[in-house]
């Protein structure tokens, strides 16, 4: 179970964020939010040990 917040918080950035979220899915890891502002949109996930962290990508 997770205690605190990362000490650490990763984003991975890519031209196909939605393929990269379901590769990472398959892998174990669970999708927590989706957010976009104007120009960049990205999802946050989890890892099978409770850490925070997201993909991104630019929005065309």
């Amino acid at each position: 179970a997770r205690a605190g917040k990362n000490r650490v918080h990763v984003d991975f950035g890519g031209d196909d964020r939605a393929a990269e979220v379901k590769r990472l899915v398959e892998l174990g890891a669970k999708e927590v939010a989706e957010h976009e502002v104007p120009g960049l949109a990205w999802t946050v996930l989890v890892d099978p040990e409770g850490n925070e962290f997201c993909v991104s990508a630019g929005v065309h």
